[in-house]
């Protein structure tokens, strides 16, 4: 009988070597992510570069990549989307004691892997939905489809054909979801 792997938190997760990939903590275990191939970082890129440029123009926060999110704790558990956005009024929100941020950025964006498996995919959108974060992008570069998350709305699927917009969360932020994949 093999004894249970023991719970840590995420003051514990942030001091762990680094690795060779993109590690998270799911209710306390780690859970490893390999890196990004060249098409998804690509995705990634396109969708946080435009964002970056409107919000910043607009002052309406700040984007960040790959940073840390504390979802849930006791068990702990921190995810790190491919990218985010953090609206002005929450700016200067304490971070976590490890230095996550504490909870869900306004807008986080997900982008599928060639390596990811159905059912750690669909956990990390429930992650992120639990917790209730306003916007959710998932964009897969393969299907070149954008597929977004808001609370008490179904998903939405958005096509090459169509264009994606920041809604309530960024006002007037608008696109074509032709250009993420271009």
């Amino acid at each position: 009988m093999t004894a249970p792997t023991a719970l840590i938190t995420a003051e514990e997760f942030i001091r762990m070597p680094d690795s060779s990939g993109r590690d998270e903590l799911i209710a306390g275990i780690v859970q490893h992510r390999p890196y990004a191939y060249a098409r998804e970082g690509q995705a990634a890129w396109s969708l946080l570069v435009e964002m970056g440029k409107y919000v910043e123009a607009h002052e309406l926060g700040h984007c960040v990549a790959s940073c840390g999110f504390v979802l849930a704790m006791d068990p702990d558990t921190v995810r790190a989307p491919s990218g985010a956005f953090i609206a002005r009024a929450r700016e200067d929100t304490p971070l976590h004691p490890s230095g996550y941020w504490q909870g869900v950025p306004d807008l986080a964006i997900l982008v599928i892997s060639a390596l990811d498996v159905y059912g750690e995919l669909a956990a990390r959108v429930q992650n992120w939905r639990e917790a209730r974060i306003p916007l959710l992008i998932v964009a897969d570069p393969y299907l070149r489809q954008v597929t977004v998350y808001q609370p008490d709305h179904a998903p939405l699927l958005l096509t090459e054909a169509d264009t994606l917009d920041g809604g309530e969360v960024v006002p007037g932020w608008r696109l074509p979801v032709r250009e993420i994949f271009a």
